[in-house]
């Protein structure tokens, strides 16, 4: 007799995969269309350009004449040499350090020595001499890049705000918050290694021995509701409760306390941890992805 195997079609092509996943969680997610927060403003030299890599993009970082933080994609529109290899000049533009023309906050060139003083006029007002330029802020001391560097890039990074936790956004909390210093690593593992370690509540009491917990004392039970369902656009967010005895709760100091996870894509776990007295502790884990 024949024998026939029978297999389950494959998505082959990243177009039904993406339809699939929007089918299964809802509106599809597009990861350039997001503000991501890329250096720490305070580790940043104004007087030279700094290199940054985004969802495989290498980018430099600069300190403009206007006194405002720039990014742009990170080659020189002439040869494609790295900006971020060349100069911040004292009149506050970015030279490359291949032929020397210079950049403004803007993108455009404002210099080009190698051009006859009858061909500058042309050279400069022509859009394929400029740089390419991303959108920018700086908000909380951190410097905010967005995803991408499209023609409607601008508007649509204007229309949306950097993913901060409510104690930084709030007006009505103004004044009755303080904020610790931001911290800074390059890890070489995966985001979506980063972000199942963060949403894993139970690696805590082990992994983090002495630091926050007891590796032999703390471990128990976690029961976890959903405060908002997972989605694609909106993340998820969700209560985390230790299944011990009030006993067990008066004894460790924990009675009363709540903890929170929000995720809010693609970068930004909020941890909160609130106390009895009503005061809380928000605990901001950006994960940014440099390569693929």
């Amino acid at each position: 007799t024949r024998r026939q195997n029978a297999a389950q079609p494959v998505l082959t092509k990243l177009e039904d995969m993406a339809a699939a996943e929007e089918d299964a969680w809802g509106e599809r997610f597009d990861w350039k269309k997001s503000w991501y927060p890329m250096a720490v403003i305070q580790d940043l030299d104004p007087s030279k350009p700094t290199k940054l890599e985004l969802l495989g993009h290498e980018l430099v970082a600069w300190k403009a004449k206007d006194g405002e933080w720039r990014a742009f994609e990170d080659r020189c529109p002439h040869r494609n040499v790295p900006l971020s290899e060349g100069r911040v000049e004292a009149d506050g533009t970015l030279m490359c350090s291949y032929h020397g023309w210079r950049f403004e906050g803007d993108g455009k060139i404002s210099a080009l020595p190698q051009a006859e003083e009858k061909d500058l006029e042309r050279i400069l007002s022509n859009p394929r001499a400029c740089a390419s330029v991303r959108p920018t802020r700086v908000q909380q001391g951190v410097l905010w890049v967005w995803g991408e560097c499209s023609p409607d890039a601008a508007l649509e990074s204007a229309l949306q705000e950097p993913i901060l936790p409510e104690e930084a956004s709030d007006p009505a909390l103004e004044g009755r918050v303080s904020f610790g210093a931001w911290s800074h690593r390059d890890i070489p593992y995966g985001w979506e290694v980063a972000m199942e370690n963060v949403t894993d509540p139970g690696h805590v009491d082990v992994a983090h021995h002495n630091i926050v917990s007891n590796r032999y004392e703390d471990p128990s039970p976690i029961k976890i509701d959903f405060v908002r369902k997972a989605t694609n656009k909106g993340g998820f967010k969700f209560q985390i409760k230790k299944l011990q005895s009030e006993e067990v709760k008066e004894k460790k100091g924990t009675k009363g306390l709540t903890s929170t996870m929000d995720f809010r894509p693609p970068h930004a776990m909020h941890i909160k941890s609130g106390f009895p007295d009503g005061t809380s502790l928000t605990l901001l884990i950006n994960f940014v992805p440099t390569k693929p």
